[in-house]
């Protein structure tokens, strides 16, 4: 057999997460022009832009620029090389169909691990991808922090893996995809969160779990890190230096956050005018938006984190119990210095966790595990099934399938709609401005190009 069953299970859920991928996209994927020209959108349309942007992932390695502050993504940027013939249009296109593809597969992937029925991790996958983090992330053209969003739920299997099999091999391959899911910086510190609770809350093994995460974050410190450093050290930078309280005082969004019922219904960020709290009101930049949500999901949203906590009610074991203090860790820190315990979460953040920039990037914890909860949850109402045929069982698929779908639409509604909610749009040049960009940004005297600003978003 060419195909072992295995492998052609996970060939049939790939291509089931790239159409769901193609679908999200959706009429974007045609349209001609580069994704961008809002928010961080960085991508540039042309083809030199993108080899210049991918061959200075090579420069890390160069140790006459130890001077210059490099940055963890040099393996995102050296794994773009062969693709800078895409150039802007289809770059950033391809970049939100992976995306969405990986983190549909590798959540399958992690359910399969948990123990999930297969059904049951394709329904969590479509979760994973419809939520308001996706949306939001894509909308910011934060397209690095959708990498690690993907990658994930593979990180946290291959770690499961070898701990229960005590296999490190797999805490290595945990540690490379780790090196690549941290070129988004809050993910360094949000993973090992995950990993370490999973490790905690089954004490009887600790050193099993200690010794793989120490593995895991070598791996990922030697292949990410030890390169960007070591020029560092032979070059020492020189720079001012700053303490954290005075950096925290100078991030005017840090401070900013959703109230605590807003964040446990994952809501959104409302410094943000696409997140799901201003979409279609004043606050909203397209002008068609009005009224885009219905009110009725404003009271469905309330479902996802019921039924991600309720879970405890039906079974309490490591799984369940890792996946809950996860979810309780992300809200308290996506709900910011809102009550409760403001001071302590000022004195949290000034102390250690600046590099979040903004809450909302918190919300990946939160998020990541309520998924997992409501598969869990899923997967134990699958089991309550036991006949094969019958009105009941029907029955009882029909309600799997319907509270999967409730939380898929309430949690992604803005997915549904097409082209994010007219968020995301294409843009491309005349000829005249590839002729100014070839004649001015590989000149040796010139090397600064000028280009009019206007307005985006229609």
């Amino acid at each position: 057999r060419l195909i072992s069953p295995r492998n052609k299970e996970y060939l049939i859920v790939l291509i089931i997460f790239f159409i769901i991928a193609r679908l999200v996209i959706g009429e974007l994927l045609l349209s001609d022009g580069t994704i961008g020209l809002f928010h961080d959108w960085y991508i540039g349309p042309y083809p030199e832009m993108m080899n210049q942007y991918s061959e200075r992932g090579i420069y890390s390695w160069d140790s006459q620029k130890g001077n210059v502050p490099f940055s963890v993504d040099w393996i995102m940027r050296v794994m773009s090389i062969p693709f800078g013939f895409l150039g802007g249009e289809g770059y950033s296109k391809a970049i939100i169909i992976l995306a969405s593809t990986l983190s549909g597969f590798t959540s399958y992937l992690l359910s399969r691990t948990l123990g999930l029925k297969s059904y049951v991790g394709l329904l969590v996958g479509a979760i994973y991808i419809f939520s308001p983090i996706f949306f939001t992330r894509v909308i910011a053209g934060y397209t690095y922090y959708l990498i690690g969003y993907a990658l994930a739920p593979a990180i946290l299997a291959s770690y499961l893996k070898g701990y229960d099999k005590g296999n490190r091999k797999m805490f290595l391959i945990a540690g490379l995809l780790m090196s690549v899911a941290i070129i988004q910086l809050q993910f360094l510190i949000m993973i090992p969160i995950i990993l370490l609770v999973f490790c905690i809350i089954r004490h009887e093994e600790i050193r099993v779990g200690i010794i793989g995460l120490g593995t895991l974050l070598g791996t990922c410190f030697f292949i990410t890190l030890f390169p960007v450093i070591l020029p560092q050290i032979i070059y020492p930078p020189q720079i001012d230096t700053f303490s954290s309280s005075e950096i925290y005082g100078e991030l005017k969004e840090l401070p900013v956050a959703s109230q605590l019922i807003e964040s446990f219904r994952m809501l959104g960020y409302g410094v943000h005018p696409y997140s799901y709290l201003n979409l279609g009101s004043a606050m909203d930049y397209v002008n068609q938006n009005k009224e885009i949500i219905p009110q009725w999901v404003f009271y469905v949203d309330f479902i996802i984190p019921i039924a991600g906590f309720s879970t405890l009610l039906f079974r309490r074991d490591k799984y369940t119990l890792s996946f809950a203090i996860i979810a309780l860790i992300g809200l308290f820190l996506v709900k910011g210095p809102n009550p409760p315990f403001p001071d302590f979460f000022h004195k949290f953040f000034s102390t250690g966790l600046i590099l979040f920039r903004e809450v909302w990037h918190s919300i990946f914890l939160y998020g990541f595990a309520i998924t997992f909860l409501i598969g869990l949850l899923l997967n134990e109402f699958s089991s309550k099934i036991k006949q094969a045929y019958s009105p009941q069982t029907i029955l009882k698929y029909s309600a799997i399938f319907s509270l999967a779908l409730l939380v898929a639409i309430s949690n992604g509604y803005p997915l549904l709609l097409g082209n994010f909610a007219g968020y995301a749009q294409t843009f491309k040049f005349p000829p005249a401005t590839k002729a100014i960009y070839d004649r001015y940004a590989f000149n040796d005297t010139f090397n600064t190009l000028i280009l009019p600003i206007f307005e985006p978003i229609k």
